[in-house]
């Protein structure tokens, strides 16, 4: 439930990565953990509020138990095939 005047969920402006692209959570989007490569997931997320408004984040982790919990935007996503600095 929102209150008056606030966006709703739906009407929120979608995160974006380092290079722009919009982050999302589709099957066919890969994600990698920040400190090893290796592929990661988002155990939660939630919006955090800011002076320039909320700020999605998310709580990521990947197969060696590394854990992070920071903005969506700084998510390494790739699509697939796609390779690292492509």
């Amino acid at each position: 439930m929102t209150r008056e005047g606030e966006p709703s969920s739906r009407e929120r402006t979608t995160d974006h990565d380092a290079d722009g692209r919009p982050v999302t959570e589709s099957d066919d989007t890969a994600i990698y953990c920040p400190e090893c490569g290796m592929p990661a997931w988002i155990e939660w997320s939630t919006f955090l509020g800011s002076t320039g408004g909320d700020v999605r984040h998310v709580k990521v982790r990947c197969f060696q138990r590394h854990w992070f919990f920071m903005p969506a935007s700084y998510l390494d996503v790739r699509e697939p095939g796609e390779s690292e600095g492509a």
